[in-house]
Formats: structure tokens, C-alpha cells, sequence
């Protein structure tokens, strides 16, 4: 594995909520084609006019690969105002969809439970399977695909808050916002 290490700078005069960034590495490719999504969770963390940001991911690499040839390309951006920019070929736009539908469908089922059942049976039975929490039929792979990384991501914001302190902080994760589109 070696780690690739980028600055994204908005050069724009519109706020940034996400971008993707496209790594390829040589003649190579991986599931999703390199594809680098950054979502803003918090309003703090929009790229704002002439503000950067810097990331890094981590890309396979074959042993004999001294110095590995890198290629980063902007692929999408999505800005405040719900305007993109960009090829997409990463299916940005969708999996966006996916990770927000999820968010809200994780957020309003784990709400529920946790006033059906309270906190201990809420942490036992999360990793349990739960066809509600399936994405729904009619939506792209992409789509699918960010759906169930909210609900995972909700899982493990549940299950960390109960580590750190229990009923009061999971009932707070349950009030943060997903994202910077999640109105609450």
C-alpha cells in the first residue's frame, strides 16, 4: 500500500459540499476506479471560496513498484446551492443520494428504537439484519451503495456514543445532523 496525499483548493466564488477526486495509479484499477469522495458532515468543514483542504487515501502497490506513477483528476463537485460540476464517471451524485436517503432512513429507524427499546437492546440488536434498513428497489448499485454506508455509518456513531458515555450521547448522535443537506 503506499499513500497518496492531495490538497483540494476551491478556486470557485461557490461554496464546495463535496468532491471527488479520481486516483489511478498506472494501468491499474480497483473497485470504483480510485474513486476519492469527500462529503462535508459539518458546516465548518465546507470548502469555502479560496480555502483548501487536504486529504489522503491509500492505494494498493505491488512490491516491485519503486516510485508508483499517480494520476489525480477532479472528478465532481457539488456545491451549496445543490449545483455540480464535473464528468461524474465516479458516480458521485448517486452514491450523494444514497448516503443522504440512508442517513435519514438510519437516523428516524434508530430514533424509534431507541425509544422502543432503550439503549442496551438498541446497542445489542444493531448489527442485526433489518429489512427496513435495506435500500429500497428502483436506485443505481452507486445508489445502493451509499445507502448502506449511511446506515453503517450511523451504526458505528451510535455504538461509539454509547462507548464514550451512554443514553445521553447516543440520544445526541440521533440529533446530529448526517450532513450539511440533512435540515434535522
Amino acid at each position: 500500500m503506499f499513500e497518496v496525499f492531495f490538497t483540494a483548493t476551491n478556486v470557485g466564488v461557490k461554496p464546495v459540499r463535496a468532491y471527488t477526486v479520481r486516483v489511478t495509479h498506472g494501468a491499474e484499477t480497483q473497485e470504483g476506479g480510485g474513486c476519492f469522495l469527500d462529503s462535508a458532515a459539518k458546516p465548518g468543514k465546507i470548502l469555502q471560496p479560496n480555502q483548501s483542504a487536504s486529504r489522503s487515501t491509500w492505494r494498493p502497490a505491488q512490491p516491485s513498484d519503486t516510485q508508483p506513477a499517480v494520476e489525480l483528476a477532479l472528478d465532481f463537485v457539488e456545491f451549496t446551492d445543490g449545483s455540480t460540476w464535473g464528468a461524474d464517471t465516479c458516480q458521485s451524485a448517486e452514491r450523494l443520494g444514497g448516503l443522504r436517503a440512508g442517513g435519514r432512513a438510519a437516523k428516524a429507524h434508530f430514533k424509534k428504537k431507541l425509544d422502543e427499546w432503550g439503549v442496551d437492546a438498541l446497542v445489542k440488536k444493531l448489527y442485526a439484519d433489518d429489512s427496513t434498513l435495506a435500500p429500497p428497489d428502483g436506485h443505481s448499485e452507486a445508489w445502493k451503495a451509499g445507502f448502506r454506508g449511511a446506515v453503517n455509518s450511523y451504526r458505528e456513531r451510535i455504538r461509539q456514543a454509547n462507548v464514550e458515555g451512554g443514553l445521553l450521547e447516543v440520544e445526541d448522535a440521533l440529533q446530529r445532523p448526517f450532513d450539511t443537506t440533512d435540515k434535522q
